[in-house]
């Protein structure tokens, strides 16, 4: 890496009209989340029923009559109840989840946001961090521009100006990616705890206090907070976001986080102990797959580190974060390519390389690997899905439309599980989301046969019309 250049607080434009505060999702009462838990748990219970009625039996014949399945249904089927058993772990998990009340614990802080051509929403970012609920003297922010080809770095020093005793910014002389970026922040940290951010993200005011409070425990190294969605109303897209994203970053790292076990503590807000960082930091840098470096899913790969050199990895409900979601097709499909492929490639090495427990924590070692094996049977199920969905549109249409009818049902249970998260009725949008999804089936079989690929892809997309107006 080349020579840095030294923290500056250097401006050179005024002050801009910034971003509005985001909406606060709306708690769910306490009444209402017992109920909600219910009937998620009896909406599981009438799976399982059906599959003792003779469901599996009853799934297996109607694959086998496809064409070109004959030989796949029992693989199939028994891969759909494999997946159910884990959604039955998970639901388990997620009811006995709490987050970590505030406990009077304030570290010192280094936050890091890298950037790249992110232009005014850096600024934003950065604000959101200077302007947090957290003691003063006590909160480091770094901005870092990572060779930005427009006018990133100077929103980063006009947000300097306005907060020079919280926020300094240094600028790589080149783009280099993003784990440079953070290790170029990394080396000006001074803080115990390390919190990064994304730049497209807005972190919520009493989110630093949250997002701390499980560190109190040393056997904590990683902490994730809870993205949501901030351009929810930019398109249809975004709106069915909104539950998909409370199912993936909430339900999902609840249930983890019972165990320690959080696998990726994401870059859109996560802390992590520097003192349990800084000697992973060599090998992080250097990552390689298939003999090629890899460059995104670099968050996912340091979360991988802490719990294998013994720390636990925790997520914290309500340490919130809004970020900017693509509002198109094309977009959407890349963001997802980009954050399969790491998924499955950490999967692959978790299987062999486990997180380190000792004690009764030890059982948390079979409940993360049956995390991982979901991930990884979920690729060839997917392709098979989308093989089966093509095969019948051109055989029986019928019985195509008929199982598409159906795809809304096992969303219910989820939307369930969203609505205990957050009171709104964007929840409602999963079920037009389930009817999206196999409209992106081919991405994951497709991020499995590209592994090797460290395109970002998204960066250079556009910001939203809608952002750029309300910055």
């Amino acid at each position: 890496m080349a020579t840095l250049p030294p923290l500056s607080n250097v401006v050179s434009l005024p002050a801009t009209v910034e971003l509005e505060p985001p909406r606060q999702p709306r708690a769910t009462p306490r009444p209402v989340r017992i109920a909600l838990r219910v009937l998620a748990v009896g909406a599981l219970a009438g799976l399982w029923w059906n599959l003792a009625a003779g469901g599996f039996a009853r799934g297996e014949a109607w694959l086998a009559a496809i064409p070109g399945l004959g030989a796949l249904a029992w693989w199939v089927q028994a891969a759909g109840v494999g997946l159910l058993a884990l959604t039955t772990i998970r639901t388990a998990l997620w009811l006995f989840y709490r987050p970590v009340r505030p406990n009077g614990f304030t570290p010192f802080i280094t936050a890091l946001v890298p950037a790249y051509n992110e232009g005014r929403m850096v600024k934003n970012a950065l604000l959101s961090l200077a302007r947090a609920d957290y003691p003063e003297g006590k909160l480091q922010v770094i901005g870092i521009d990572d060779g930005s080809r427009d006018d990133t770095w100077e929103h980063m020093q006009a947000a300097a100006r306005l907060y020079p005793d919280r926020i300094r910014v240094l600028r790589l002389p080149h783009n280099q990616g993003k784990r440079a970026a953070l290790h170029a922040g990394l080396r000006e940290a001074t803080g115990e705890v390390v919190v990064t951010t994304d730049s497209d993200c807005i972190v919520a005011r009493d989110a630093l206090h949250a997002l701390v409070a499980p560190l109190a425990d040393p056997r904590v190294g990683a902490v994730a907070g809870k993205v949501i969605i901030h351009n929810r109303k930019g398109s249809l897209i975004t709106r069915m976001m909104v539950p998909q994203f409370l199912v993936t970053f909430d339900f999902l790292r609840a249930a983890q986080s019972v165990t320690g076990t959080v696998l990726c503590c994401p870059g859109a807000l996560a802390a992590y102990r520097l003192g349990a960082l800084r000697p992973l930091l060599p090998a992080w840098l250097d990552q390689r797959f298939l003999g090629t470096r890899v460059g995104p899913g670099e968050d996912r790969y340091l979360t991988t580190l802490l719990m294998r050199a013994g720390y636990e990895a925790r997520y914290q409900a309500t340490a919130l974060v809004h970020t900017i979601v693509p509002t198109h097709y094309r977009g959407l499909t890349r963001m997802y390519l980009r954050w399969d492929r790491s998924d499955i490639r950490e999967s692959l090495a978790a299987i062999f390389r486990p997180p380190r427990r000792t004690g009764w924590r030890a059982l948390a070692t079979p409940i993360a690997i049956a995390h991982v094996i979901g991930t990884l049977i979920s690729v060839p199920l997917a392709f098979v899905s989308a093989w089966a969905l093509l095969v019948l549109l051109a055989t029986h249409p019928l019985v195509a439309l008929v199982g598409l009818g159906s795809l809304g049902l096992p969303s219910l249970m989820a939307m369930a599980q969203c609505l205990d998260s957050e009171w709104s009725l964007d929840s409602l949008w999963l079920i037009a989301y389930a009817y999206f999804a196999p409209a992106i089936l081919w991405v994951r079989p497709w991020a499995a046969l590209t592994l090797r690929d460290q395109a970002w892809m998204s960066r250079r997309l556009p910001q939203p019309a809608a952002v750029r107006a309300a910055a």
